[in-house]
């Protein structure tokens, strides 16, 4: 068995390429002799019932080592070759000179890379032996981890057998990974030098080699991407294609070279992927996005000609790094070699690049502006794609939720190892915030970019977007999701208990039953829902209510507002208003949790809901026109019978915000009539004025003539139970400074303070007192020479400064 596996191993006799001198022809018997030896070792190990996943035996050894022996004696022997031929070169440049010294050499100054005298060239057989050892030695030291792993279990006498064969051995060890490159280096020069073909497997695994120590020696990549496209270089020549495995080395040593920035990259990536992963007409394939449209034309007679050499599939390798290079090309802005590269993959995929990579898109799409906003609603469309799929394409925080109870099943199974799992689940739960933070300020650009645009198709796409991710992915619907489930549990079982008692005392059930009866008119829904869950869980269940219906975040809900209100297409402006308004009556029953953790805008929602603040645009169209007031109330009054026919109690939630632009339009009419009809129908609806609308109301009473009615209306308002807001201190010292009454500037200051004193809720009114205001204010004291004046309204501005410290 051992001779016809001998005479197994020997080399095929091929017909020799040159004929080869004695000195030559000795070296190769005696390296095929000592390779063939080493197979035979091999053989006889394997024959022994030894397994390679082990340690190494005594004859696996012996074979690893005398193959490395074999290949130095190649290596120097070709050198031996070079430095003869480099003499001869040197001689006959030398020789001509002194022929023809008038004229210039013809030869060289130097011999061809990898020249070998004559007397050394050896034949085609001898380069394929020695590339075929490589790569055993190669897949050996790819082992050795393995080795060592499993030889831990072996008995001591097979480790004895080992060293005593490797001392019985030729002097050196097997070779590792810089000998053997080095040595492929030396081959794949050689060859060609001496007319020898240098194969496709050949020249493959040159490029594994220096992957390899790439990965092992990060120092090695500096200057690698240079080299690896010069073996590319010399495929290319002899018309060799590269596999998937191969070319995923080449482009990652362009996207890791220190030496090459990174347009230069990109350039070079892109020449690599069109020329080994043309581009397939596959029927059935996911739609790439905008931003490869304008390459498919190239592309389809690329991928017409790279056809018969292109897989239909890629590995998993070569997508990920595909992936890097489209999200480095989209960092880049490159919009092009992102179109050349996504084509390249989706046609091979047959769906979307991966979420991180289109979310990088995204965000380099939204910050171009407007001319991005194109290319960003295709990404839109092809995240929106991957969800279909389901979310463990996107990495959401639902599949998050899902691989925690995974790691709390095995946690429970595998105590040990609780504490890298928990750190793993904060990592990754860390991970999944950055993306869902990074997803939502993009969208917010391309709202915003859809709004300075005019684009209702992008600012609505991304809006809704936006309000579902803010809503689906926030961590504070998960903690009221798993608070209300917990709440649901308690409540079934304090239901279960109470069923008891019931058959028991039925009259004291009924009694307090009849005891909380007395609000239900009122509160409605509200009221039943109030009575079924317990109090501490109500804000969970207003969280989730806001996750169903309202708007998020407020700042980009006035920015979509504002689009409709400039085509002056009320019924979108009262969409937005009255969504606004449902949030801010949420806020309240949340008990301040989607106050807390939803609101990322600057100011408070009263602020963004105040027909003074955010909703200051609405008012002024409302103000500059009577026609546009008549239209926003008109529509505001059929909002108000749909809810009425639905059988609603009060419209709008109860908020009063929708009626703040008309009440304020009315106020800065002085139309005082108006006013109070629109109050009285506030009441009448239930939707009771809040602190903004008295704020119009002593707006009216200042314009109207009528300031005797201030105090009172203050005092009505605290006793309603509401606190003032900056605007009312704002109408206040406006008008005063405006009709030039430095008393009334001083009284309004002194109520403000005086009530600061007597309530903390009103310190946030003044901290946010209009700066401008005040400064108007302030000058005019200056100018009359009022020094109490003046010091009033100073210690109203320091105050103010001092409660925004504080958070007041």
């Amino acid at each position: 068995d051992r001779k016809a596996a001998a005479a197994a191993a020997r080399p095929p006799a091929v017909r020799r390429q040159q004929p080869l001198s004695p000195h030559a022809y000795e070296f190769q018997r005696r390296f095929f002799q000592l390779v063939n030896s080493s197979f035979t070792a091999a053989m006889a190990s394997t024959s022994d019932g030894r397994s390679s996943g082990g340690s190494d035996s005594a004859g696996e050894a012996v074979a690893h080592i005398t193959n490395s022996q074999a290949i130095r004696m190649l290596l120097a022997w070709l050198e031996e070759g070079r430095m003869t031929a480099a003499a001869e070169h040197q001689q006959a440049v030398a020789a001509e000179g002194e022929g023809s010294a008038a004229a210039s050499p013809s030869l060289p100054s130097r011999p061809l890379p990898g020249a070998v005298a004559a007397p050394y060239r050896l034949d085609q057989q001898v380069i394929d032996r020695a590339m075929e050892v490589l790569w055993r030695l190669y897949h050996r030291e790819g082992l050795q981890p393995a080795r060592k792993r499993g030889g831990a279990g072996d008995d001591n006498s097979g480790s004895a057998a080992g060293a005593a064969a490797a001392a019985a051995a030729p002097v050196g060890g097997p070779m590792g990974l810089a000998e053997l490159l080095n040595a492929a280096e030396v081959l794949a020069a050689a060859a060609p030098a001496m007319g020898l073909t240098f194969k496709r497997q050949h020249y493959e695994l040159l490029v594994e080699l220096y992957g390899k120590r790439a990965l092992q020696e990060p120092s090695s990549r500096r200057g690698l991407a240079q080299r690896l496209l010069a073996v590319r270089q010399q495929m290319v020549q002899q018309l060799m294609p590269l596999s998937q495995s191969s070319l995923n080395t080449v482009l990652q040593a362009v996207r890791t070279d220190p030496l090459v920035n990174t347009p230069t990259k990109l350039t070079w990536a892109l020449r690599l992927v069109e020329r080994d992963l043309p581009v397939l007409p596959v029927v059935g394939a996911a739609a790439p996005s905008s931003a490869s449209t304008a390459s498919a034309s190239s592309a389809a007679a690329t991928s017409a000609r790279g056809l018969s050499r292109a897989d239909a599939g890629i590995i998993p390798p070569l997508q990920q790094t595909l992936g890097f290079l489209l999200r480095t090309a989209a960092r880049e802005a490159d919009w092009s070699a992102y179109g050349k590269l996504e084509a390249a993959l989706v046609c091979r995929t047959r769906a979307p690049p991966p979420y991180e990579v289109l979310l990088e898109a995204l965000h380099a799409a939204s910050a171009a502006g407007g001319s991005g906003s194109r290319l960003a609603l295709g990404f839109l469309a092809q995240i929106e794609q991957l969800e279909a799929k389901g979310p463990q394409t996107t990495g959401g925080r639902q599949q998050q939720q899902t691989q925690q109870q995974t790691q709390q099943q095995q946690q429970q199974q595998q105590p040990r190892g609780s504490g890298r799992n928990q750190q793993q689940q904060r990592w990754q739960e860390r991970e999944a915030e950055n993306r869902l933070d990074r997803e939502l300020r993009s969208l917010r650009q391309l709202v915003h970019v859809g709004v300075e645009q005019g684009d209702e198709q992008l600012a609505k796409k991304s809006y809704d977007r936006l309000r579902r991710q803010f809503w689906r992915e926030h961590p504070a619907v998960a903690i009221a999701t798993a608070a209300a489930a917990k709440a649901k549990a308690a409540t079934a079982h304090g239901a279960a208990k109470e069923m008891k008692e019931a058959a028991t005392a039925p009259v004291a059930v009924e009694g307090a039953e009849d005891d909380g009866g007395g609000d239900a008119e009122v509160e409605g829904d509200a009221a039943r829902a109030a009575g079924e869950i317990p109090v501490a869980a109500q804000g969970y269940i207003a969280v989730l209510e806001a996750a169903e219906t309202c708007p998020a975040p407020p700042g980009a809900t006035l920015e979509l507002l504002s689009l409709a209100l400039s085509r002056r297409d009320w019924a979108g402006v009262l969409d937005n208003v009255i969504a606004l308004a449902e949030l801010q009556s949420l806020v309240q029953r949340s008990r301040g949790l989607i106050g807390r953790l939803l609101l990322e805008d600057a100011g408070t929602l009263e602020g963004l809901t105040s027909a003074y603040g955010g909703l200051g645009a609405v008012s002024q169209a409302l103000i500059g026109s009577e026609d546009d007031t008549v239209a926003y109330y008109t529509e505001l009054l059929g909002r108000v019978g749909v809810a009425a026919a639905a059988g609603v109690a009060a419209p709008f939630a109860g908020s009063s915000v929708p009626f703040g632009p008309p009440l304020r339009a009315a106020a800065t009419r002085a139309d005082l009539s108006s006013v109070a009809a629109i109050v009285r129908q506030m009441r009448e609806l239930r939707c009771g004025p809040g602190p903004d609308s008295y704020a119009a109301v002593v707006e009216a009473s200042l314009q109207g003539g009528k300031p005797e009615r201030v105090p009172g209306l203050i005092e009505l308002m605290l006793d309603e139970g509401l606190v003032p807001t900056a605007p009312l201190w704002d109408v206040q010292l406006k008008a005063a400074t405006e009709a030039e009454d430095v008393g009334a500037l001083m009284a309004v200051s002194e109520r403000a303070l005086s009530l600061a004193e007597e309530n903390r809720r009103a310190r946030q009114g003044i901290a946010d007192i209009n700066d401008e205001v005040l400064v108007a204010a302030s000058s005019l004291a200056e100018s009359r020479a009022d020094s109490r004046a003046a010091a009033a309204i100073k210690l109203l501005r320091l105050r103010g400064e001092e409660f925004r410290r504080q958070g007041a």
